[in-house]
């Protein structure tokens, strides 16, 4: 017989990235719905992505060990800046 697949881990992993995922969704939709009141709908996708790509950034530099160097901040800055400048 082969290895098993189904571990604990991966379910434990798999509920928590559910979760996440989840939330995600839930959030955005109340975000979308939140800002169709004032007719700024249009923010929500730009801002979400903009925290997507901060959070990637930060898991990066503290799990991923990549290196934190002054150009890596300034292409960061400089994706947000664009992203930034679409919601507006």
């Amino acid at each position: 017989m082969g290895k098993k697949c189904l571990t604990r881990r991966i379910v434990a992993l798999g509920l928590i990235y559910s979760t996440v995922v989840f939330l995600g969704q839930f959030f955005l939709y109340r975000s979308l719905d939140s800002f169709a009141t004032s007719g700024k709908i249009g923010m929500v996708y730009p801002v979400a992505i903009g925290i997507c790509v901060v959070l990637f950034f930060i898991y990066s530099i503290l799990f991923l060990k990549d290196e934190f160097t002054g150009g890596t901040l300034a292409a960061v800055f400089g994706i947000i800046g664009g992203i930034f400048l679409l919601a507006l």
